[in-house]
């Protein structure tokens, strides 16, 4: 494992997806049936980027559990699908105001404009 993948300070931001199955319906469902699907991220301490990856799954099954009448009535398993991404961080968070940088490529000003919310777009 190359050094550009170790944290110097431990600490890892990874991202999962979880969605979720139906419960106690007879229907069989494939990979082409559409259901909702959530990106959640979350920072972990690990000494290796391999160790991180175990335990941004650890988060993530921890999470998953089965909920009764949840949707409209009918029951369904939170389920863990998979990791989309897992990124060192390189600043100490115990200390740090600021640990996620998404980086946005040859933008317009005017382009940049869009990623901004104003304060009453939290309502």
């Amino acid at each position: 494992m190359s050094e550009e993948n170790q944290s110097p300070f431990n600490w890892y931001l990874g991202t999962y997806v979880v969605s979720f199955n139906l419960v106690d319906v007879d229907e069989t469902h494939d990979l082409h049936d559409q259901f909702d699907a959530w990106e959640v991220s979350v920072m972990v301490r690990a000494e290796s980027c391999r160790h991180a990856y175990d335990r941004v799954i650890e988060v993530a099954q921890r999470d998953t559990r089965q909920y009764i009448g949840e949707l409209a009535g009918t029951s369904i398993d939170w389920a863990f699908r998979g990791i989309t991404e897992l990124d060192p961080l390189y600043t100490d968070v115990d200390a740090a105001t600021d640990v996620v940088y998404v980086e946005h490529n040859h933008t317009r000003l005017s382009e940049q404009q869009e990623f901004f919310c104003q304060a009453d777009d939290f309502k």
